[in-house]
């Protein structure tokens, strides 16, 4: 192959009459970069025979100690790990049941604990009778049941009797009846499942004797009646499908469903957590295989389930299946190291040293830092320091084993060129990698803070054990083992020929010439390469059929700089002859890339020039000759890989057609990714953790789109909270996310007033009068028998209760109570009320009327009022508690705690994305603030609340934003390290547009997959300039290191030095990324596409778009050099300066 650089004048060949040596004449201009070559050369020389690094001596001369010091130090923060969770200490704080995405720096989370815990004070009094066991329901127990006719009319005859048959099935479960069924009120029966079968089995026969069709002869009458009558309608409508159609004579839905109740609370189960993993436990082992044996059987329809608890359960297991695939992809990591090593003591040690990372990662991240939380994010972190430190170790190892191919004074001097090499180059990929993963930090989300500190820990960590301790371990392995071979393989290379015809070299018979000069077999290995330049003129030497010959160049341009006449070719002339056939190259500022000769003499040799003609030969002897025929033999060993990517790769990128060709072809990709990237769409549907064609995920999908909403359906209700302030996080550790702050009341608080009242009267009058305009912009829902808005406001109620006391009594008990007025309510009830402990110092007399309606006059015959405002008016003992003279457990005279409106919405929250419910939570803020301002000051810190809901949106919200930004501040943070890396404006700004390209694309295929920027995909992005990164700047450092000045040469430098590093670590990450393909959870999956997208263009754009633009534009010389334009500027200013002064 031609190399067109440092190509010299046809006309330079010509034989002297000594028949020693051939003269070549250099015409200018083309001098100067033969000139290039030569000074190259003698830079590589010495900056092998530089003083060796102390770190390095010290492992060359005592290997062996070397290594166990290196090693005990990995095995001691296993022995620490061990010890800590020995005694007990909580070394692993992991939690895969929540994903702790908080924010305490807004409003809505401490407002949520504020109202969700405000029955927890000292001296709460709950009107509340104590439950009996299993006499409620807990909503996060029930069991869903969807029947899906799949486009076809689901009230038949058959179809019914299937669904009867299903939940018979269910609730004929061992124990079920017996121990965890929710009882009816007479607590003698279990309440039968929530079913359209109650409408046909007579269960509502005292309503109509149309709902007693046993049989199923009668669909048409029971279902138009019980969307017609007055009792079910609004009840009914839980069981239609958005599309059904109910008339007198027919009826029509292609989907219903069922809700098994369980009962609540269990006795022996005082708290819920014990309640709800007990519940758990009963529900995978005895009612999930009758749903799943229905599933499987059933033909009438799809049949689906979902249950929150049997959900939870079920990831759970599915996760911890997942991450074993860790384990998958650390023996596929292993295999590919062994494969590139031929070693199974490097490979078994790299992979030590980065699960140790791992380890002494979590030592830091626990004890050191204090976080208390590990989630399914740090897991995945094994994958990407598996890919990373993989990458780090191939980089080491491959500038090591190039190394081979050169000569030094001893072993301390290669292992110090070798370290000098890879240590930068690691060191500012993992530098890149690890600002990337640090800048997600600044998020206040713990979860996303806590895996940007982790992945940058573990990577800095890796970087660390990569150049301190795996030196070690191939120093010991080059010394001791490298020799060693299994006697298996002694057995096969004596017995089996086709193991010989493909056995593979190895390249310690080129380290057994190469390292150590006393190995050296004559003075020919010895001679000079570059002799004195004095009058324009240098010795080099030429291979020709294996045979060196003395040659040498005339220089004929006296303009160009001249070598000093002490510089010396490295290894002799042979040694570049023979590294010259293998086309290996060195690089600058101490990385070298092994090998390097000059090429301009290759092609006039090896090309179309003509051949020196047979001069005198050295050495002269036969078996001198022999020795430089073997040792140009064992130099080809090089990797073929290597060649590929320096000689015939390099060419196809700086074709002068081909680099247009990949330039528009990366050209046309980009431009389609960036079409795919802009189609990106915020999601609405909330978090979803299963893949779309699970049976949770279907069931979940008809819940949230297949029905209409009913009576029965939940949704997002609002609260508008008096008496409590939001809680006070700032005491909370940074990582607890179940931290509830510190409780606070409104210490200005008082609903009994006269202002008070009115304006609480006021705001119910205005909020119940909505117009419909106004009802559909705040989406409140509407009774479906009455047309009334679902909005429950005490005063409303309450007045209405004390008017009809009013008319019974012919005494005006109305709404606007004083203290005497509240006196005289008690005094004309003396057989509950004793008066004389109180006088007008009791504030909160309003509290004696509600607590007589509340419980119906003391009858504790509870009516719907109670179910309706129980929950919403707290009370506290205070200095006026006293018992109610009837009952010795009832108590009136509280404090009232705190108060509340509650306004039943149209929204689900499983389908309320951040886009639609930000505005919507903004105009309910907007509105309170504005109610809030009117009323009088012991009512105006009043505040709206939405358990969890509004605080969630909040934080899908950041989530897409710190994705964007994550990106923004990570490529603004990468560019100038890029820089200051490579050292050049040029190859830095390249780079990181490369980095810009793979990260766009990426972008690109989350709609392309026909996903959303939702919580996943946010998380998910977080990590994608981290990753993205990696290649691009082992490029650029291959560029900068390079020894010579013209782009060509450094072109191929960079891909001798850096692209089977690249290649391989990329293969090491996309391995471990395609075992995430296989995961159940979609959260592992989708893991696992961005980053095998993200390597994929990676390696796609650097190895692409990166090399071509260098091969086309790459900086020459000092172009671009960031010092050079320093010393330039600096210069400027003196001269200006001296100007000034003259």
């Amino acid at each position: 192959m031609s190399d067109p650089v440092g190509k010299v004048s046809p006309v330079r060949v010509r034989p002297e009459s000594d028949g020693h040596q051939t003269v070549f004449d250099v015409a200018s201009p083309t001098t100067s970069e033969d000139l290039d070559h030569l000074k190259a050369l003698d830079e590589q020389k010495k900056r092998r025979e530089q003083e060796p690094l102390r770190f390095c001596r010290l492992v060359a001369e005592y290997p062996v100690r070397a290594f166990l010091l290196a090693l005990s130090v990995h095995m001691l923060m296993v022995v620490i790990s061990v010890i800590l969770l020995v005694s007990g200490y909580d070394l692993l704080p992991v939690d895969f049941e929540n994903l702790p995405l908080e924010v305490n720096d807004q409003p809505w989370r401490p407002r949520d604990l504020a109202w969700t815990h405000k029955n927890e004070i000292e001296g709460y009094y709950s009107r509340t009778p104590t439950a009996s066991y299993r006499q409620n329901t807990y909503t996060r127990a029930d069991i869903f049941l969807i029947y899906d006719g799949e486009g076809s009319n689901i009230f038949t005859k058959a179809k019914l009797q299937k669904i009867q048959s299903i939940e018979n099935a269910i609730t004929s479960v061992p124990k079920y009846k017996n121990s965890y069924c929710q009882l009816n009120v007479f607590k003698t029966a279990c309440e039968k499942p929530l079913s359209i079968i109650r409408f046909f089995d007579g269960s509502f026969s005292m309503l109509s004797p149309v709902f007693n069709d046993p049989n199923f002869d009668n669909i048409n009458a029971v279902t138009y009646e019980g969307t017609t009558n007055n009792f079910t309608a609004g009840f009914f409508r839980f069981f239609l499908g958005k599309s059904a159609e109910v008339k007198a004579g027919s009826a029509f839905s292609t989907v219903t469903r069922s809700r098994i109740p369980l009962g609540y609370p269990l006795e022996g189960y005082k708290s819920d957590k014990d309640y709800e993993q007990h519940i758990r436990d009963w529900t995978a082992a005895d009612v999930k295989p009758i749903l799943v044996d229905a599933r499987d059987s059933t033909q009438e329809f799809d049949f689906s389930y979902m249950s929150q608890l049997l959900w939870i359960e079920d990831v759970l297991k599915m996760a911890l299946q997942d991450v074993i695939f860790v384990v998958g992809s650390i023996f596929f990591i292993f295999a590919l190291i062994l494969f590139h090593t031929r070693s199974l003591w490097i490979s078994g040690f790299a992979i030590l040293s980065i699960v140790t990372s791992f380890i002494g990662t979590n030592l830091i991240y626990t004890v050191v830092i204090g976080f208390k939380y590990i989630g399914f994010f740090h897991v995945l972190t094994l994958f990407i320091v598996l890919g990373i430190g993989a990458d780090d170790i191939f980089v080491f190892y491959d500038v090591w084993r190039n190394t081979a191919y050169d000569q030094y004074p001893s072993l301390a001097h290669r292992l110090s060129d070798a370290f000098r090499k890879s240590v930068f180059s690691m060191l500012f990929t993992s530098l890149t990698t690890a600002v990337a993963f640090f800048a997600t930090a600044i998020s206040p989300l713990l979860a996303t803070r806590s895996f940007g500190v982790f992945s940058g820990l573990v990577v800095t960590l890796n970087y660390i054990s990569v150049i301190l301790y795996f030196p070690t371990v191939v120093v010991l392995y080059h010394v001791k083992f490298e020799h060693f071979q299994w006697p298996c393989i002694k057995f096969c290379k004596k017995h089996c020929k086709c193991f010989r015809c493909c056995e593979s070299k190895n390249i310690s018979e080129v380290e057994s010439i190469s390292t150590e000069p006393e190995r050296k077999s004559s003075k020919f290995f010895k001679s000079n390469m570059i002799g004195s330049l004095q009058d324009n003129t240098a010795s080099i030497g030429v291979v020709e059929n294996g045979r060196g010959y003395m040659t040498e160049i005339s220089i004929n341009n006296p303009n160009l700089n001249k070598l000093d006449s002490e510089k010396t070719m490295s290894n002799g002339f042979d040694n570049e002859t023979t590294n010259e056939q293998l086309g290996n190259s060195k690089n600058e500022n101490g990385n070298v890339s092994n090998g390097h000769t000059n090429k301009a003499f290759e092609n006039d040799i090896n090309d179309k020039h003509e051949k020196p003609k047979s001069d005198k030969t050295l050495p002269d002897n036969a078996a001198k000759d022999e020795q430089v025929k073997r040792y140009n033999k064992k130099m080809k060993q090089k990797s073929s890989l290597v060649l590929f990517f320096r000689n015939k790769y390099s060419w196809f990128v700086t074709h002068k057609i081909f680099r247009w060709v990949i330039l528009a072809v990366l050209l046309g990709v980009l431009v389609f990714f960036i079409v795919q990237a802009s189609k990106l769409e915020p999601d609405n549907e909330g978090f979803k953790v299963l893949k779309d064609s699970h049976v949770y995920s279907i069931a979940a999908k008809h819940l949230q789109e297949s029905f209409t909403i009913s009576d029965e359906d939940s949704t997002i209700t609002i609260y508008i909270v008096w008496g409590l302030l939001q809680n006070d996080m700032s005491g909370c550790h940074f990582s607890t996310p179940e931290c509830k702050g510190e409780h606070r009341w409104d210490a200005n608080f008082n609903p009994s007033t006269h202002a008070a009242q009115t304006a609480m009267n006021a705001l119910c009058d205005r909020m119940l009068s909505f117009t419909k305009k106004e009802a559909e912009d705040f989406h409140i829902k509407s009774d479906y028998t009455t047309g009334k808005l679902q909005i429950n406001c005490y005063m409303r109620n309450l007045d209405t209760f004390l008017q009809a006391e009013s008319a019974n009594t012919s005494v005006d008990w109305n709404i606007n109570y004083d203290y005497n007025k509240a006196l005289s309510f008690m005094t004309s009830r003396n057989t509950f009320y004793n008066t004389t402990g109180f006088d007008n110092n009791y504030k909160h007399f309003l509290e004696v009327p509600i607590s007589y309606w509340l419980t119906n006059k003391y009858t504790f015959d509870y009516q719907s009022d109670f179910y309706l405002f129980n929950h919403l008016i707290g009370e506290q003992t205070g200095d006026y508690t006293q018992t109610l003279l009837t009952d010795n457990k009832t108590k009136y005279g509280n404090n009232i705690r705190y108060v509340a409106i509650q306004v039943n919405t149209t929204l689900k929250g499983q389908t309320l994305g951040y886009a639609k419910g930000i505005p919507i939570k903004d105009k309910w803020e907007e509105f309170v603030n504005a109610e809030m301002a009117k009323m009088p000051a012991e009512m105006a810190n009043g505040f709206q609340v939405v358990e969890q809901m509004w605080h969630w949106l909040i934080i899908s919200k950041m989530l897409a934003d710190n994705a964007v930004w994550g990106i923004v501040i990570g490529v603004c943070l990468a560019f100038p390290i890029l820089v200051l890396a490579t050292g050049n404006l040029i190859t830095g700004s390249l780079a990181t547009f490369s980095m810009c390209c793979s990260t766009i694309c990426v972008v690109g295929v989350v709609p392309l997959g026909g996903w959303k920027l939702g919580v996943l995909v946010s998380l998910n992005m977080s990590m994608v300039v981290g990753l993205a990164v990696d290649q691009v700047v082992h490029l650029a450092e291959g560029y900068t290191m390079s020894l010579h000045r013209d782009r060509q040469m450094r072109l191929r430098d960079m891909l001798d030095e850096m692209a089977v590093s690249i290649f391989f670590g990329a293969l090491t990450t996309l391995g471990a990324a395609m075992f995430m393909f296989f995961a159940q959870l979609l959260f592992f999956l989708q893991f696992g596409i961005f980053m095998f997208s993200t390597i994929i263009f990676s390696l796609f754009f650097s190895m692409g778009l990166f090399v071509t633009l260098m091969g086309l534009v790459g900086p020459q010389g000092d172009t671009g050099n960031v010092l050079a334009m320093c010393r330039k500027l600096i210069n400027y200013c003196k001269s200006k300066r001296k100007k000034s002064d003259s």
